[in-house]
């Protein structure tokens, strides 16, 4: 049974985590707003992890985590450059709220000179091999280690110092990059536009295709992850019988509330379970 990877994007929200409010969420919903939300890394690490995983899933691969840094002191202009070292790391956090580090980036020192105190910073994890279980988030956290201004007499100085990472705006669309494992046999879903937009009321459509990879034929169960009553979420249908080593495909109908307003969205899991394997893909309706 051959695997590949297919990597997702988690996007930094300023959004309380639904499951441990004292962390940021990280979902797939790209940032549209103008004014970024920031962090100071000099007040203590900054912790974003996702909605809890509704099944295992499992990472394999190099994980990438993209961050915008900002260097701050009162009078830049006195200083020809500034030096910080960050360290990130990948996190997996029980329901309980213990947090299990699964690795960690080296402390990296990053160069901010005077006329460039604002930069993106790609932290990069290789070769994580891990099995997210049902009920886990996934996150990531960032932060500050080694400080000079932490030392007397240096320590006079630091009030005057921040070290801020910039996320979830258009101009600092600050992510993680996570490669998921993707069975080669057996079942995969497919969605060539998993993203739309629709008006109070109206409904997008989704279509679906369901591949049998394997050497026999097929019952494929369809379902949603959305338990709510705003959003409407219709499957065409939800069993599909798919021939061996072909496809066949489903519609996937969401309706926004009459009353949604602008900054409205759903994020759904659509799932796929046969007898020959089982694959999942997300659906974002804004």
């Amino acid at each position: 049974m051959s695997a590949a990877a297919q990597e997702t994007y988690y996007w930094l929200h300023n959004d309380m985590n639904p499951e441990h409010s004292e962390y940021k969420l990280m979902d797939y919903m790209e940032p549209k707003g103008g004014s970024s939300a920031s962090i100071n890394l000099d007040e203590g690490a900054a912790i974003w992890a996702t909605p809890p995983f509704e099944r295992d899933a499992k990472i394999n691969g190099d994980v990438k985590i993209t961050v915008f840094l900002e260097a701050f002191f009162i009078r830049e202009d006195l200083l020809p450059f500034q030096v910080k070292i960050i360290k990130a790391s990948l996190i997996d956090i029980a329901p309980s709220g213990n947090i299990d580090i699964i690795d960690s980036t080296r402390p990296t020192p990053i160069f901010f000179p005077k006329n460039n105190t604002l930069k993106s910073w790609t932290f990069k994890i290789n070769n994580v091999e891990r099995v997210i279980p049902a009920g886990h988030c996934l996150g990531i956290k960032i932060e500050k280690t080694f400080d000079l201004l932490s030392y007397f007499p240096f320590s006079i100085l630091s009030p005057f110092f921040a070290t801020y990472v910039l996320y979830d705006s258009t101009y600092t669309k600050s992510y993680v990059l996570v490669p998921f494992n993707i069975t080669g046999e057996g079942i995969s879903l497919e969605c060539f536009n998993n993203r739309k937009e629709v008006k109070p009321g109206e409904e997008a459509i989704y279509t679906v295709i369901i591949y049998n990879n394997g050497e026999q034929n097929d019952t494929v169960r369809i379902s949603s992850s959305y338990t709510g009553d705003d959003w409407k979420v219709e499957i065409e249908k939800t069993q599909v019988k798919v021939p061996a080593r072909s496809f066949s495909y489903t519609d996937v109908t969401v309706t926004a509330p009459e009353n949604a307003s602008e900054d409205d969205y759903l994020n759904i899991t659509i799932y796929a379970e046969g007898s020959t394997g089982s694959d999942s893909l997300w659906l974002n309706t804004t």
